[in-house]
């Protein structure tokens, strides 16, 4: 496929574009001093995965020089009318010359023909991204908050459960299962939600492992039962690319009937206590502004603040 000057864009071949895929999503991110760079072993690693799929992998070139990058993913483990367009990732010297456009159209273009009746971007919330992806005729529908704590203040006495029990539990098969379970579960009624399998469940933590990653896995039961959870962790490459000492508090999740009985006020707590312990000094998550569940509020009020903004958009196909 073919765009003006001399540009054109081909598809990914998995093993010969692996450094190209990976030099140019780095270049594209240097501007952003919160993205870590990517390596030739994550992308490795990412390939192993249950949900790898290069069939929409596509490469811009400019004569023979690699100008950028953009995904074109169809997620084949359920039948749901929408793909995504990941990207487009363009490198500093070839934009504002068309190749981010025409990838993204190359990108869409490839939904389209394989049957996907709309289109699913994220994107970070900067004017020239947003001014982008809005040119291409995808409109807002979400949007999600990056938030810090500083974890030389954690709130305690707001409401957490006196009844809920905490565990920490080892990376074991078990826990696996019953962290895939319960994520399901917590998770059903949630945007853009679709089941996660136990294998999926089960490469996430064997890529934590794989990367010397630090993730611990924090069960809440009543009762003896479980009724939610809390993973959360640190990640030593960003730690040292950022400069800081930050941890993550990644995904939290209580059952619908236990909601709102300050379970996931006492989860978030002993997170932000296991994070301070390890000698981390803040944390992060991630919130969908609009999620059902109220969480937003729920983070305000243990002194979590907005440090960053993202935006999902979409595009009907048809």
């Amino acid at each position: 496929m073919s765009g003006s000057a001399g540009l054109t864009i081909r598809p990914y071949v998995s093993g010969q574009d692996d450094a190209v895929w990976v030099g140019a999503v780095n270049r594209a991110n240097a501007d952003y001093p919160d993205v870590t760079p990517e390596t030739l072993e994550d992308l490795a690693l990412h390939k192993q995965g249950p949900w790898f799929d290069p069939a929409g992998m596509m490469i811009a070139e400019v004569g023979d020089t690699p100008a950028g990058v953009a995904d074109a993913y169809i997620d084949r483990k359920v039948s749901e009318p929408h793909g995504y367009l990941d990207g487009p990732w363009v490198t500093p010297e070839f934009r504002r010359r068309g190749v981010g456009t025409t990838l993204a159209r190359a990108a869409l273009d490839s939904l389209r023909r394989r049957g996907r009746g709309r289109a699913l971007c994220w994107l970070r919330d900067t004017p020239g991204t947003v001014a982008f992806i809005e040119s291409l005729g995808l409109e807002r529908v979400r949007i999600f908050n990056r938030m810090n704590h500083d974890l030389r203040t954690i709130p305690r006495g707001i409401g957490e459960s006196r009844a809920a029990e905490l565990v920490e539990a080892e990376a074991s098969d078990e826990t696996v299962r019953l962290v895939n379970r319960l994520d399901n579960d917590a998770f059903a009624e949630h945007f853009n939600h679709r089941p996660i399998t136990v294998d999926e469940t089960r490469h996430m933590y064997a890529m934590t492992a794989k990367r010397h990653e630090w993730m611990f896995t924090l069960f809440a039961r009543l009762d003896g039962e479980p009724v939610g959870f809390l993973l959360g962790g640190s990640d030593p490459a960003e730690i040292r690319h950022r400069g800081r000492d930050l941890g993550w508090l990644y995904v939290l999740g209580v059952l619908k009937p236990f909601r709102n009985h300050g379970v996931g006020k006492t989860l978030l707590i002993a997170g932000l206590e296991r994070l301070k312990a390890r000698g981390l000094v803040e944390a992060e998550l991630g919130v969908d502004t609009e999620n059902v569940t109220g969480a937003l509020h729920l983070y305000e009020r243990l002194g979590f603040r907005v440090v960053r903004r993202a935006f999902t958009y979409q595009k009907d196909l048809t």
